[in-house]
């Protein structure tokens, strides 16, 4: 079916050049956000207020820094190797010092320094303790007292909540390190900064100083030593010349230099075994995993594989060349592959012949290492009874010279550790010391705030959508079909007051559409006829039920507008108030009628009697409130000839039936009429409800002609849809050259 485009539906057609499929999401979220603008506005006010009492409570923190600066260049007085090394400049290096800095033994030097450990306030305030004092404050909690804080136990806690409350980090990639703290008393906040720096530069000397100190002991209990084997040596060599009668021998036997020469040859003839077994073994591992012997270097080398390698390159690329233009089979082809594999066989025995080669080369060089070896100890056994007392002689004067050498190196050591333990000084200053601050760190108004009414905006939007997926209402006739599976015949404003209000005098909610027919909410009514008409096409309706699923949404108002509207449109129309238990129509429309529905039912009047005309042309037969038996009355025989007899005297008949959740009385007259109008309350009637009441209608469901959404706030479902209905709205009376 399709429904007319109206101010109700408007907003749910597409726009000029745009599928359903090519709307954004992120329209959908503002839509939602902007409806619900009122839960993200609380969210915001509560968050604020959640911040201002935070800011009420919270003790104001104080952030004092100081900084050092690492000073990489060495620093030498006298030209002598420092036991302990400068700062590198690396950035490992400058990390560690600032993990040193925040460690626990510069907490105790600063606590001992400062006395810390016998401030109550600074017991109280260390890490956590400075966020957690509005809520002690509160809860009436009490520091720790001081003899508490005297016990090694509580001592190292408080080093170690002074330390992990140190802000210390590297400026950048410089050389400088802020040493940041932060209490709630500003003086105390700089005094623990700069006493933290302080305790840094004497950690370092400590540490230089312990250093040396351990260095220097361990050189003079190595020098002692150290002489004590020297002096033994040198009496060694001297007892040995005097037993061996060797004072004044030559330092040299004939064979010396021929011991020397064939040392030499010896070392140069292990180096070519050496190199050439290397070589040797590259080509066996080559050969072992069959891989290309052109990789063995030495074949890579060499000067006729080079050549024909090259001419192997050439002879690829021309055979590349010529298998572009022949086939496989062609004769240029087939002698290029012969003369390429030719080459490749002639590559591979010139590698083998250059490998069999370096085996010749490494016998022959192992031969010659023999040979040497072996004249090497003929002579050596020639001048072993000959040099055997000079050797011994020279091993240990060698000896006593190593001794002696060791022992000076290690006393010049000792020498210069010795000054370094008056020259201690340290690789860092402090550039700039900490002051008291004037202005609190913590807590930061402005970011507070700031943080507070994001915090809450995001929470609120996170509420926002969970109210979102948990509303089964409607608002839009789309969801009326995609849920209920049912027609959407159009949406009906709600009447604001000023609107009763009139011009000429007051207006009534049951009249409305007649007296303003310019209005929205006229064109509204004319809406839902022109869609009960299409929907009924090809078999006009004539008896019409209103009917909704929960009292108060407003059937008796479009009831009544719907008819007066048809009557007045020509139409010769019926209004029946079919709702026996609350007859609020004919209270309004017919107050001082004499007789009713149920007095027509039970035969006490006849309906000629009991029907009323209204001053708009509508004729009205008024209901009677009945307590009990209303289903039984309605589903009779009377009621039966009675929508008989109305079918064929108007063409219209609207009946104002009774709600259908938990009443039984329109499920009856379901059975009698040609159509059924569900209406349902925009925004309000869950969407269970409208469904159980469709389903207590499902033996008739072919009738349900559609639902209506009655009282519309306009601006709300403006902010849902993204459509401006009051806007549109307001065309009308310009339009029709009357102001309503």
């Amino acid at each position: 079916m399709n429904r007319p485009a109206t101010w109700q539906n408007v907003a749910s057609l597409p726009l000029k050049g745009e599928t359903e499929s090519e709307l954004l999401d992120l329209r959908g979220i503002y839509r939602i956000l902007r409806y619900r603008i009122r839960v993200l506005v609380l969210s915001a006010i509560a968050g604020l207020c959640i911040a201002i009492a935070y800011l009420m409570l919270a003790t104001p923190l104080y952030t004092a820094a100081t900084q050092i600066y690492i000073d990489t260049k060495e620093k030498k007085a006298i030209d002598i190797g420092e036991v302990v090394p400068g700062l590198g400049s690396e950035t490992a290096a400058i990390d560690s010092e600032v993990e040193i800095i925040r460690s626990t033994s510069i907490a105790r030097r600063v606590i001992a320094a400062l006395n810390l450990q016998d401030d109550p306030a600074f017991a109280g305030t260390p890490g956590l303790g400075a966020l957690l004092a509005p809520v002690k404050k509160l809860l009436g909690l009490s520091d720790r007292s001081q003899q508490d804080q005297a016990d090694p136990a509580t001592l190292e806690t408080l080093a170690g909540s002074l330390a992990a409350s140190l802000d210390v980090k590297r400026i950048g990639l410089t050389y400088v390190i802020s040493v940041g703290y932060t209490f709630r008393d500003p003086e105390t906040a700089a005094k623990v900064a700069n006493q933290v720096a302080e305790a840094y530069l004497v950690h370092q000397l400590d540490a230089k100083f312990e250093a040396t100190k351990r260095a220097s002991d361990w050189l003079h209990e190595r020098l002692q030593n150290l002489q004590a084997k020297v002096n033994e040596s040198e009496q060694a060599v001297e007892l040995y010349r005097a037993a061996h009668n060797l004072v004044g021998m030559a330092q040299e036997t004939p064979y010396d230099a021929q011991l020397k020469r064939l040392n030499e040859e010896l070392a140069v003839a292990q180096v070519q075994v050496d190199e050439r077994f290397a070589k040797l073994q590259q080509a066996r591992e080559i050969l072992k995993k069959k891989g290309e012997l052109t990789s063995i270097d030495v074949v890579a080398q060499s000067d006729v594989v080079g050549k024909l390698r090259e001419a192997l390159a050439a002879v690829s690329r021309e055979e590349a060349e010529i298998t572009t233009r022949f086939t496989e089979q062609h004769p240029k082809v087939l002698n290029k592959q012969a003369e390429r594999r030719d080459l490749e066989k002639r590559i591979a025995e010139e590698a083998k012949r250059i490998v069999l080669n370096l085996e010749n080369e490494h016998k022959i060089a192992m031969l010659r290492l023999a040979s040497i070896e072996k004249s090497l100890q003929d002579l050596k056994d020639k001048t072993k009874d000959a040099r055997s007392d000079l050797i011994r002689l020279k091993e240990l004067e060698l000896e006593a010279e190593a001794n002696n050498a060791v022992y000076k190196v290690f006393l010049n050591r000792f020498k210069e550790t010795s000054q370094q333990e008056t020259l201690r000084t340290a690789d860092t200053r402090v550039i700039t010391k900490a002051v008291p601050p004037l202005k609190p760190s913590s807590p930061k108004t402005i970011l507070t705030l700031v943080l507070a009414v994001v915090a809450s905006l995001v929470l609120g939007t996170g509420i926002v959508f969970l109210l979102e997926s948990l509303d089964n209402t409607f608002k839009t006739g789309e969801q009326i079909e995609e849920r209920l599976k049912i027609a959407y015949l159009g949406s009906v404003p709600r009447i604001s007051r000023s609107e009763l209000r009139g011009q000429n005098g007051p207006l009534t909610t049951e009249r409305f559409a007649v007296s303003q027919p310019v209005s929205p909410y006229a064109e509204a009514i004319r809406t839902i006829k022109v869609g009960v008409q299409l929907a009924h096409f090809d078999k006009p309706l004539k008896i019409l039920m209103m009917t909704s699923a929960q009292p108060n949404e407003g059937k008796t108002t479009i009831s009544a507008n719907l008819a007066q509207h048809a009557a007045q449109a020509g139409a010769r129309t019926l209004l029946i108030d079919a709702d026996l238990r609350n007859p609020s129509l004919s209270n309004l429309m017919a107050p001082r009628r004499e007789s009713g529905l149920v007095d027509v039912l039970t035969r006490k009047f006849s309906i000629e009697q009991t029907i009323l005309r209204d001053r708009s042309g509508v004729d009205i037969l008024p209901g009677s409130q009945v307590p009990v038996h209303a289903a039984e009355i309605l589903g009779s025989k009377e009621m039966e000839d009675i929508l008989h007899w109305a079918r064929h005297n108007y063409e219209l008949v609207i009946l104002d039936a009774a709600p259908v959740a938990h009443i039984i009385d329109s499920r009856v007259l379901a059975e009698m009429v040609d159509g059924i109008v569900l209406v349902i309350e925009w925004d309000e009637t869950p969407g269970n409800i409208v469904r159980s009441a469709l389903k207590s209608l499902s033996t008739r469901h072919e009738r349900i002609t559609g639902a209506v959404l009655n009282k519309v706030d306009v601006p709300r479902l403006a902010s849902y849809t993204g459509f401006d209905y009051a806007k549109y709205g307001a065309y009308f009376p310009h339009y029709y050259g009357t102001k309503s």
